[in-house]
């Protein structure tokens, strides 16, 4: 038997949040994880020697497990994350930017004052707030958004310049098939929410790795925690009262991969129905792509609002990373140049581009905004795509809990979360909520 009680498979967020919690309970635990580092699907990487992220992770106030997180190994969310107002602008002229009030004025007067939008449009999305809030944020389980905001009377350009860019941006699925209960919670948790600062962008003034991976690493080596990189988990075989790892048996195991990778694993084991509940659940997940793609211009190339809504012919969002590299010490000269992220989310025409024919298709749109006609072809570009990025959160979607069926093994990452879709915010929950589990069954044996 393994001195540790509790064995945890994967370093993504989920894993990491699951074991800085088992360990600040005192109890030991042991981390695998396959590659070298930490940070699972939200990553940093060194790309022609810069290091940069493999996806636009934005977090919002209303993150407040993943802050806290942030806090319990030492890193400083202040000193990480460049906080504003939430502030978007669109090709269309839309723009719209929250005051630094109280809520819900501040969401009230962003609606009201929004550019490009009718009064009686306007009216109509405070409305359907107001509505949202008396309903207690609920809305009907087979409805996808798109037909939610035909229900709320929300207005059709509004849904084009605000809801459905918002949408596609935080759940990754277009908004004709995501879950409009999904989406309902995410506003009921920023724009309708009450708590100080919970709709402000928090934009990573580091790379990812340096916001949670690296500073949690640093903190379970200093507090004991077995960290096993370079170890991949292909197999979990149940013994008894016991799941055997390798040469190793641990009590509990929690399981914190990508739900293609945990179905594999859960498939070694021997089923039980509720354990083929979780591998059914499991099964029917389907997935959605997302390419990010670097453009570094060798002249400045600053844009008015942190995030900019292009379109999605073929490029989404539109965000400025230069200031969030510039000025480290492991920053070459070229972070001096104007680094651009633009974000094509979900399924779409984008996919049928190769790498160049995307790049330049990028690069046209941008020239085409306000000011950027003159604008010189990127120095360097990168493309770097996701098939399996998230999964598709769609209406009546049943999705596995912490509890995969069978005793002492659990499961941990954003698809287990109930309230959210796949954000870092759901994997950090879930990774707290399967360590819950396994200390409660500690207590119980």
């Amino acid at each position: 038997m393994s001195n540790s009680p509790i064995a945890i498979i994967g370093a993504g967020w989920a894993g990491l949040a699951a074991a800085v919690e088992l360990i600040s309970s005192g109890q030991a635990c042991t981390l695998y994880e396959a590659g070298r580092f930490a940070g699972g699907r939200a990553r940093s990487l060194t790309l022609d020697g810069l290091r940069l992220d493999n996806g636009q992770h934005i977090l919002l106030g209303a993150c407040q497990q993943t802050l806290t997180m942030m806090r319990r190994v030492g890193a400083e969310p202040d000193k990480l994350l460049h906080r504003m107002p939430l502030c978007l602008s669109s090709s269309s002229g839309f723009r719209l930017q929250l005051p630094v009030w109280p809520a819900p004025w501040n969401m009230i007067y962003g609606l009201i004052s929004a550019s490009s939008i009718g009064w009686r449009e306007k009216y109509l999305s405070v409305r359907m707030m107001q509505r949202l809030q008396a309903t207690n944020w609920r809305a009907p389980e087979q409805t996808s958004v798109s037909e939610w905001l035909g229900i709320l009377g929300s207005g059709e350009e509004m849904n084009k310049q605000l809801w459905k860019p918002l949408c596609l941006a935080a759940m990754n699925t277009p908004a004709k098939r995501a879950s409009a209960q999904h989406f309902a919670y995410l506003l009921r948790d920023t724009l309708g929410s009450r708590a100080r600062g919970a709709t402000d962008l928090l934009l990573p003034a580091a790379p990812l790795e340096e916001l949670l991976p690296l500073p949690a690493v640093d903190w379970l080596q200093r507090n004991g925690c077995n960290l096993r990189f370079g170890q991949r988990v292909r197999a979990i075989s149940r013994h008894g009262n016991a799941f055997k790892i390798g040469a190793e048996y641990y009590p509990q195991v929690i399981i914190a991969v990508a739900p293609q990778h945990a179905l594999s694993l859960l498939d070694s084991c021997q089923p039980t129905n509720e354990l083929s509940v979780t591998l059914a659940r499991l099964a029917s997940l389907s997935y959605e792509p997302i390419a990010t793609v670097y453009l570094q211009y060798p002249v400045t190339n600053r844009l008015p609002y942190p995030m900019h809504y292009l379109g999605g012919m073929p490029g989404q969002w539109l965000v400025e990373r230069g200031s969030q590299v510039t000025d480290r010490p492991t920053c070459n000269e070229r972070c001096n140049a104007s680094l651009l992220a633009v974000v094509q989310s979900g399924a779409g025409k984008w996919q049928e581009l190769d790498n160049e024919g995307l790049c330049s298709a990028l690069h046209a749109q941008i020239t085409a905004l306000p000011g950027k006609g003159s604008l010189p072809k990127p120095s360097w570009s990168r493309v770097l795509r996701e098939q399996r990025a998230t999964y598709a959160c769609t209406p009546r979607l049943q999705r596995p809990t912490s509890a995969s069926g069978l005793p002492g093994l659990w499961l941990a990452g954003d698809y287990c979360w109930q309230d959210y879709p796949a954000t870092l915010e759901s994997a950090v929950n879930s990774g707290l909520a399967a360590a819950q589990k396994a200390l409660e069954y500690l207590c119980r044996q």
